[in-house]
């Protein structure tokens, strides 16, 4: 994968999209999965340390693994002419994203629409 360094410098918008979606899939801080791990993580150290202690170990190293990878990939020097003819993302599939993303807050929010619908009886 090292040989795609420098996506960046020619997919700025697929660079950008792959971090908003890729980030929580490595829990990080801020992210939607780190509240669950940092939850198990305690348990774990309050129930066996030794253990606890191993599975933090693994999660902050398997994230530094990650992130270093990923930056090396989408921010390295681009070492292979292939990586220099791919394309950006093009209107046609910003659009789609960009519908997706309005599908998937539509059906997060469902609840609220039909909420504010009902009408007393």
């Amino acid at each position: 994968m090292v040989h795609l360094a420098g996506l960046a410098q020619v997919g700025p918008r697929l660079t950008c999209f792959y971090f908003l979606f890729a980030l929580p899939g490595i829990v990080m801080l801020g992210t939607n999965g780190f509240p669950a791990e940092l939850l198990l993580l305690i348990r774990d150290l309050m129930a066996h340390p030794g253990l606890g202690i191993a599975a933090l170990a693994g999660t902050i190293l398997g994230t530094a693994y990650m992130l270093s990878f990923r930056l090396r990939v989408f921010f390295g020097s681009i070492k292979h002419v292939r990586v220099k003819q791919i394309q950006d993302l093009r209107s046609r599939e910003l659009t789609l994203l960009c519908a997706g993303i309005v599908n998937f807050t539509v059906r997060l929010l469902s609840h609220s629409v039909l909420k504010l619908n009902h009408k007393p009886a």
